[in-house]
């Protein structure tokens, strides 16, 4: 088991690496909606540790599950889109730093908020009430 742990490590390491090197070696403008994108990428490949711990490591196997759906699925789909739309902020980073920054919180909570590390809403009140 430690192989493995190692293994997943290391190539995590090595995305992040290659990762960083594209981002920093393309052009792209250095602006904020190029650090929230970015800042947001490395916090899901860093929650990917997580992932594949509790995917791996703690629960059943692989046949652990989150509403049906294995979680290193979930953790895998979740990199896959954050990897692809984080680039594609950082490219267009001049035209949607709103869109940006609002794409990437709204990920970020909703994966925060199935793992239930927010409050939940008030009674009464659902998430297209606010205003």
């Amino acid at each position: 088991m430690k192989k493995n742990a190692t293994r997943w490590r290391v190539i995590l390491a090595v995305l992040l690496v290659v990762y960083n090197v594209i981002v920093f070696a393309v052009p792209f403008p250095k602006n904020a909606a190029f650090f929230v994108s970015w800042l947001f990428t490395l916090a899901a490949i860093g929650a990917q540790v997580y992932v594949v711990r509790a995917a791996f490591y703690q629960g059943e196997g692989v046949k652990s599950k989150f509403y049906g759906w294995p979680i290193a699925k979930i953790g895998a789909v979740y990199l896959a889109v954050q990897l692809v739309l984080g680039l594609a902020f950082m490219a267009l980073g001049f035209a949607v730093y709103r869109c940006g920054f609002r794409w990437c919180c709204m990920r970020c909570s909703l994966a925060c908020r199935r793992r239930g590390l927010s409050p939940p809403m008030p009674p009464g009140r659902r998430w297209s009430d606010r205003t």
